[in-house]
């Protein structure tokens, strides 16, 4: 919704004809978040804010909604800074709990949350009222990050299952797409009897990390613990976030100090572990 698109959601019966248990309990989770949020969503456009790695904004008339869906680091800061509206503000409050507060400052909007609080949603949402509509005014991009060049790292891991898993496939970019029914993206797969898999990126020079981008093969979301790290100057790592789903485009918030690279450690994985993504942004 946030990028003027539009979701449907297709339940599958079985061979008896029913709904599945687990798709169904699936559904209900989306209802009930529906009941209580569906107002930021139903009826609206794609907001002011362009999306970005923070979430995306959606708006009706003189309220624009900002949905943050970024998850954040141990190590990284609750807080998030958008571009200044065009316009001003006349308030603002929570939709979910944990809204903190917000200042705009040198150019720059800040909305600051409760770290424990925004940690446990999936999405955390803040309602704005604007003195003017949004609609008549051009749309703000939010997020410039770079991400770092393949010639920057080196790219290594645990193990691979075959030569076509090696974990540098990640990074090809030649006909290495997403085309559902005709080529699945490549993907890094550590062997069966790898224990404790793990894929790690070691920069050539400190780099100022904000955001970790992970992705799951679209039809292998098996993941369901996971740890990762950054190294130091001296090499020592450090646990910065533990989770436990992927999926297709998850993003990491991190605090943006150099470091000397990224690890991501498979715990638990309930069948194959194929990353499609596994990259950094300054």
């Amino acid at each position: 919704v946030g990028n003027g698109g539009n979701l449907l959601l297709n339940f599958g019966p079985n061979g008896e004809g029913e709904f599945v248990q687990e798709e169904a309990l699936e559904g209900f989770k989306v209802g009930d978040f529906l009941k209580k949020y569906g107002v930021t969503l139903y009826n609206t456009r794609r907001g002011i804010y362009m999306g970005g790695d923070w979430g995306a904004s959606t708006q009706k008339e003189n309220k624009l909604y900002l949905h943050f869906i970024e998850k954040v680091a141990n190590n990284a800061s609750s807080e998030f800074e958008l571009p200044e509206l065009p316009m001003e503000i006349e308030s603002i409050e929570g939709i979910t709990s944990g809204f903190e507060s917000y200042e705009v400052e040198s150019g720059k909007l800040k909305i600051k949350f409760n770290k424990k609080i925004y940690k446990d949603q999936l999405d955390n949402i803040v309602s704005l009222t604007l003195k003017e509509n949004p609609e008549d005014f051009e749309r703000v991009e939010t997020w410039k990050a770079q991400p770092i060049e393949n010639s920057e790292f080196e790219i290594s891991a645990s193990s691979f299952f075959n030569p076509k898993n090696k974990p540098d496939v990640i990074y090809e970019t030649e006909g290495n797409v997403f085309s559902e029914g005709i080529h699945l993206k490549s993907w890094w797969q550590p062997s069966k009897s790898d224990k404790a898999p793990w894929i790690k990126m070691d920069f050539k020079r400190p780099k100022n990390v904000k955001t970790i981008l992970l992705s799951e093969n679209m039809r292998s979301h098996s993941m369901r613990q996971f740890t990762l790290e950054t190294k130091d100057q001296k090499g020592n790592w450090t646990k910065i976030f533990d989770g436990q789903t992927i999926g297709e485009g998850l993003r990491i918030k991190l605090n943006g100090n150099p470091i000397y690279g990224v690890r991501f450690n498979e715990i638990k994985s309930i069948y194959n572990t194929q990353i499609t993504a596994f990259y950094a942004y300054e």
